[in-house]
């Protein structure tokens, strides 16, 4: 691939922890009279963290509405749309988040054309998702995320699986240059999936590199 062409516009969805907690500021409350001989002194009194304290205090920020539809993201002026690489920061755990996940990336393939989805998922993954996505086939769908249930990975639970069924509905509404596709660019998650992919590519005539081709045979 030629460095300098130009890149396509993309969202790359990772999963990025705070580092440290947002600052909290104890205040501390007017001293207390003087307390019976007998009785212990109160402990100085601290407030409960505002919006002020967070690390995101100075930060634009929006209110979304997941149940209106099709969110309209005002927050982003026309110079963000320019932009080829778009990226989303997400906490693991947290509620509604692959519903706005789900929301951006439409957004954004409407105003920006974005087609390629960087996710934290390897290559074979990242192969069988588009292929559920072309076929809709549920048990590649299954496939797909059999590791993670088995393994308990923060991946393998419904809320991700639904989205991927809305990308999938999305695309059956969009001409075939602006559907949505996965790019996978993590190390190997589930090496029998890996196994089955590179034996895919095989199959569909993509030479493999003799080390690699040796070492499929081996295990088929």
């Amino acid at each position: 691939m030629n460095p300098l062409a130009p890149l396509p516009a993309l969202l790359l969805s990772a999963a990025l922890l705070l580092a440290s907690p947002a600052p909290i500021r104890a205040q501390l409350a007017a001293a207390p009279a003087p307390a019976a001989a007998s009785a212990p002194a109160a402990p100085p009194a601290t407030s409960a963290p505002t919006a002020a304290d967070s690390v995101f205090a100075d930060a634009p920020r929006e209110t979304l509405d997941l149940a209106a539809g099709p969110l309209p993201f005002r927050l982003f002026d026309a110079a963000f749309y320019q932009n080829q690489v778009f990226l989303l920061g997400e906490s693991h755990g947290v509620g509604r988040l692959q519903d706005v996940d789900f929301e951006l990336l439409r957004h954004l393939n409407q105003r920006a054309g974005v087609r390629h989805y960087l996710a934290e998922v390897d290559g074979a993954k990242a192969y069988f998702l588009n292929e559920y996505l072309r076929t809709g086939d549920e048990a590649t769908l299954r496939r797909v995320f059999a590791s993670w249930v088995r393994e308990q990975q923060p991946w393998g639970n419904a809320d991700f699986a639904a989205k991927i069924r809305r990308i999938r509905a999305l695309n059956q509404t969009l001409p075939p240059a602006r559907r949505i596709r996965f790019v996978g660019i993590d190390e190997v998650q589930d090496f029998g999936l890996m196994a089955d992919y590179l034996a895919a590519l095989r199959r569909a005539g993509r030479p493999l590199p003799p080390p690699l081709a040796a070492a499929l045979d081996s295990v088929q």
